[in-house]
């Protein structure tokens, strides 16, 4: 059953008035719902904290996605229970859960668990993408908010295996202070999980395509890959972009075989394996070779991450930073807590906050 526009929920903390649905990116099947917060009836909490605009997040009604839809918010709402994520200022915040813990194991659907959370103003995957002073902020804020969350994340022994550009939270984004956070923790997943079939393929590490479990430095290749995803979304993943490309191609295109082939055009280098014995992996490996061997268009324009940083005219001090994150040997890679303190990062940081970027600006 939907949630109707009106409609009160009660909270422990404060009530939430449903004022409209939410679509996002479309990538969910929960129910996503904007609510206004009131004072709750029985709530202790200061007023003064009560914020006017919340998150309402539920299962869906569908029994095809109920019980995949309830996982995901169980899994967001048990992510909360940590103090390092919970108290984070770089994470969204869980007001309330509407309900009680069980009903997320309920398969009957009589029971509809929501959460109640922070309500931000849009998400970077809103924001058309351009390399101007204000996005030079945001992205300052971003690789921050996300290296934050990172260590947030590793204090919790969990990864967050959905970083992507819808998934970035931004508020205030025309002020010198933009407010970044990380939201939808449904895909947070133990250290110690089995899956490795995670991330979502354009921001997917070399090394979880190749059958590796998703680390704290698969995280921090992700948040690069987000940036360049929403800068050019045709260099990884499947873009819009590449039908034309393919038309009359012989290959039949696979979304991981193609988005392998795009990783390895943008990083010639690369070199590693598959998982020895996993034989899925190992297709799909042998099929991105098929596609670079044959070169159609939509690969054939995409030339190595230096050039690429270059034709989007990316500051050298953000293609610094970029390079460090962007490396296809985890073990090279720099960890968030090195990112923080490198020195590329710190000449960013100066080069945006003295506005000392030679940009074409119209």
């Amino acid at each position: 059953m939907s949630l109707t526009i009106g409609q009160v929920l009660s909270g422990a903390r404060w009530g939430y008035c449903i004022t409209e649905p939410l679509t996002g990116d479309g990538s969910h099947a929960a129910l996503v719902y904007k609510a206004r917060v009131s004072p709750g009836s029985t709530t202790s909490v200061n007023e003064q904290d009560m914020p006017e605009w919340a998150v309402i997040k539920c299962p869906s009604p569908l029994r095809a996605q109920r019980d995949f839809t309830r996982l995901d918010l169980k899994r967001e709402w048990e992510a909360y229970q940590h103090p390092s994520i919970a108290n984070s200022p770089y994470i969204r915040k869980l007001y309330d859960l509407i309900g009680n813990p069980e009903d997320f194991d309920d398969k009957t659907g009589e029971t509809r668990p929501c959460l109640a959370l922070e309500w931000m103003d849009m998400t970077l995957q809103d924001l058309t993408p351009k390399l101007d002073k204000r996005a030079y902020k945001l992205i300052v804020a971003i690789i921050e908010a996300v290296m934050e969350s990172i260590l947030c994340f590793s204090e919790a022994k969990v990864v967050d295996t959905d970083t992507k550009p819808g998934n970035f939270l931004l508020s205030n984004i025309d002020t010198d202070h933009p407010t970044v956070k990380i939201g939808d923790l449904g895909l947070v997943l133990p250290c110690t999980h089995p899956r490795t079939n995670v991330q979502p393929l354009p921001m997917r590490a070399p090394e979880v395509f190749l059958g590796f479990p998703c680390t704290t430095k698969s995280q921090v290749w992700s948040c690069a890959a987000s940036l360049l995803f929403w800068l050019k979304p045709s260099l990884l993943g499947s873009s819009s972009d590449d039908g034309d490309g393919l038309r009359g191609s012989c290959i039949d295109v696979l979304p991981t075989p193609w988005c392998l082939a795009k990783l390895r055009r943008l990083f010639p280098a690369w070199r590693d394996r598959p998982v020895a014995g996993d034989v899925r992996r190992k297709a799909e490996w042998a099929l991105s070779e098929d596609h670079l061997e044959e070169l159609p268009a939509p690969l054939k324009r995409i030339g190595c991450l230096e050039e690429e940083m270059g034709r989007l005219g990316m500051v050298r001090e953000l293609r610094g930073v970029m390079g460090l994150m962007l490396v296809t040997d985890p073990k090279e890679r720099f960890g968030p807590r090195e990112v923080l303190a490198s020195g590329e990062m710190r000449a960013l940081r100066e080069v945006v906050s003295t506005g000392g970027m030679d940009l074409d600006e119209e």
